[in-house]
């Protein structure tokens, strides 16, 4: 018969792919179909960043925060920018932890007010850049222990 049917294939990873369509045990087609599959077209709207280094940090110590770009689309290129009048970050590590997730720490050694940028394939993602004010800790154990933790 000359019946149309749609097919609905659906791959969590990229790549080329060959499928072999069956009606009942009998092949459709002759040979396997080759199917590329592509992430979409890059769209920083969608990243989503989060963590405490987005808010405060404390002058010496790691401040951290998580990119989620798993459903922002592109191949991968985030840009990190940090700065601060006078101070700028003496460290910056970007860690890519699977999935188009990455953790983000950085540490700035003076006491300031700095900005956080965040770009996906050259846009700014929501919130970006990010203002952080700079938190003098106590020697107070327990204040110590009370500072967020990069997670």
């Amino acid at each position: 018969n000359d019946k149309i049917v749609d097919v609905a294939f659906q791959a969590d990873v990229p790549g080329t792919y060959s499928v072999d369509i069956k009606y009942g045990e009998l092949p459709v087609a002759d040979k396997p179909y080759t199917i590329t599959v592509v992430r979409p077209p890059p769209n920083a709207h969608k990243v989503k960043c989060s963590g405490p280094g987005l808010h405060s940090y404390s002058p010496g110590e790691d401040g951290c925060f998580k990119v989620d770009a798993s459903n922002a689309g592109g191949t991968g290129l985030l840009q990190i920018g940090v700065e601060g009048t006078g101070c700028p970050a003496a460290t910056v590590l970007v860690k890519h932890v699977g999935k188009f997730v990455f953790d983000v720490r950085y540490v700035s050694k003076e006491q300031c007010s700095i900005l956080i940028h965040v770009q996906w394939h050259g846009q700014h993602v929501p919130g970006s850049p990010f203002r952080v004010a700079s938190v003098r800790l106590e020697t107070n154990s327990d204040l110590l222990h009370a500072w967020p933790v990069c997670l």
